[in-house]
């Protein structure tokens, strides 16, 4: 779906303007609908209730992926309220960050090495005193959706030899699909194929989160990401330096 850059702007401060981290309750869904279908009205275009949710909710998961640096910069003020037994919750409060983010810096600052705080948290062996139950609650990393259709009869179809991400294990950071020789299709040519489980549209969260998985997989040659939905202005698909599609339009 084509959108004005001005609106999907606009759109996206509707967004910031009230970061929550956690799903929004009735009335805040409420309300975050009537504010955005009125810069759709303002704009002449259409956006569905339940778009304008998952967009929202989109937006708050990769927002929440992005604040590692500022809880390392926080480091020994986090440190401090957890030994003073201030609740994860209140310190994700404090400093306005998600709550993983807050644990993720807690196990730095103990010395636990990166490789090992990815299992730990994984495994869900974190210290006694923080209660996971709560924060699974609250963080996107647990209440984000991350389903993904099943697609492999359309991959199929491609009559491209790939082979699956389980199957690459051990060449360290690899796409979900990857193809023995470059396939193609509609006119584009590929090796890799990565799934997002979340809709396209202008942000610069998205720029960050496309030139990271560019920045993984770029040794493979040419990539193309799929996705839920775009809404995204003709400008916004211009800047992207990776070709993308949806799962309904994989064909």
């Amino acid at each position: 779906m084509a959108i004005p850059s001005k609106a999907l702007k606009d759109i996206n401060k509707c967004f910031a303007e009230r970061v929550k981290y956690s799903r929004l309750n009735t009335i805040e869904t409420s309300y975050l609908i009537k504010e955005v279908t009125s810069v759709c009205k303002k704009y002449k275009i259409m956006i569905s209730p339940s778009i304008i949710i998952e967009m929202r909710d989109t937006f708050i998961y990769l927002l929440s992926k992005t604040k590692g640096t500022m809880a390392h910069r926080l480091g020994d003020s986090i440190i401090l309220d957890y030994k003073s037994k201030m609740p994860i919750l209140d310190i994700a409060l404090k400093y306005e960050l998600p709550p993983m983010a807050v644990i993720n810096q807690i196990l730095i600052e103990t010395k636990h090495e990166s490789h090992k705080i990815e299992k730990i948290i994984k495994k869900q062996t974190l210290p006694k005193d923080i209660h996971l139950e709560e924060i699974m609650k609250v963080d996107p990393l647990f209440w984000f959706p991350c389903n993904i259709p099943n697609i492999h009869g359309k991959l199929n179809k491609l009559k491209c030899e790939y082979k699956l991400k389980y199957d690459l294990k051990k060449m360290g950071k690899c796409p979900d699909i990857l193809f023995i020789n470059k396939c193609s299709y509609k006119r584009k040519s590929f090796t890799w194929i990565v799934f997002k489980p979340y809709i396209l549209f202008d942000s610069p969260l998205h720029i960050h989160d496309i030139q990271k998985t560019i920045n993984n997989f770029s040794r493979f040659g040419p990539g193309l990401i799929l996705y839920n939905d775009i809404i995204c202005s003709k400008s916004f698909i211009r800047k992207l330096d990776v070709y993308v599609d949806t799962y309904a339009f994989f064909d």
